[in-house]
């Protein structure tokens, strides 16, 4: 009689741990959990989480510092091209990603960072004559005036933008 009753016991918790989804969330990272579609206002910190796979769910937001490369054909006040290669220092603060989540989405790289670093280096880089990319002084304020532009966009968004450099600068032939 004991038994059956440590055996029904142990079917009964295997039923319910089945039907549980977990998800581990690291250091430099944050979760996003839904139930319901409904998204919670709190993002999960580093540990184990539960949840129930058919009525909620919990994404995994990397909130660590990274970099996007860009290689822009941009012209000059004069109306030469040339060509830049910029990297992007960003990230999303933890405390940002759910408002990130709710307002962007989860591919809020390719929706809104990558075409506004597009936008900010050929604005930026078309008030400049082609010589103020080659010198260090000129790249130097291009590089800021882009930090510039970029975190009046994106702060406002949830993205923060830590520094633009400016790698690489091939100038046109005829320079």
């Amino acid at each position: 009689m004991r038994r059956t009753g440590g055996i029904v016991l142990l079917a009964g918790m295997a039923l319910m741990v089945s039907g549980c989804g977990m998800t581990v969330i690291e250091d430099g990272e944050v979760g996003v959990k839904a139930d319901f579609g409904h998204i919670k206002d709190e993002a999960l910190g580093p540990g184990w989480h539960w949840f129930l796979p058919m009525v909620s769910w919990i994404e995994t937001w990397n909130v660590k510092t990274q970099e996007i490369k860009e290689t822009a054909q941009v012209p000059s006040s004069e109306g030469l091209i040339s060509q830049l290669d910029v990297s992007v220092i960003y990230n999303v603060p933890s405390d940002q990603a759910v408002m990130v989540r709710k307002t962007i989405g989860m591919n809020y790289r390719p929706t809104i960072l990558e075409p506004y670093i597009r936008e900010a280096i050929r604005n930026v880089v078309s008030g400049y004559a082609v010589k103020a990319l080659f010198s260090d002084a000129g790249r130097k304020e291009i590089g800021e005036n882009i930090l510039k532009f970029l975190r009046a966009k994106l702060d406002q968004r949830g993205i923060m933008i830590q520094d633009v450099l400016l790698r690489d600068v091939r100038l046109p032939p005829s320079f």
